[in-house]
């Protein structure tokens, strides 16, 4: 892992097609055929990242939101962005 993952900055790619559906959401890569689907914590997550968020940003706005602690608020976070990565969802700076 990049020492400096927890101070890059992400954003959904482009050209994804979401659809929520109760709590939860299903994002489509239409070019690559790729599929994530996200329950509702996630799914806070995915909007967050219409626009660039940092990761320490989106710690934040999720610790702030739900009843969890930092660390393992750290690691889940940290564990949902590497898969959005590695399935090309999200663009990172």
């Amino acid at each position: 892992m990049d020492k400096n993952f927890f101070e890059k900055s992400f954003k959904l790619k482009k050209d994804l097609i979401s659809s929520e559906v109760k709590e939860e959401t299903i994002l489509l890569d239409v070019k690559s055929g790729i599929y994530f689907k996200a329950n509702n914590v996630g799914t806070f997550i995915l909007r967050l990242l219409n626009e660039i968020q940092s990761f320490e940003e989106l710690l934040k706005r999720i610790t702030n939101e739900y009843d969890v602690a930092e660390a393992s608020c750290k690691d889940e976070l940290e564990v949902f962005l590497l898969d959005l990565l590695n399935k090309k969802l999200v663009e990172i700076s």
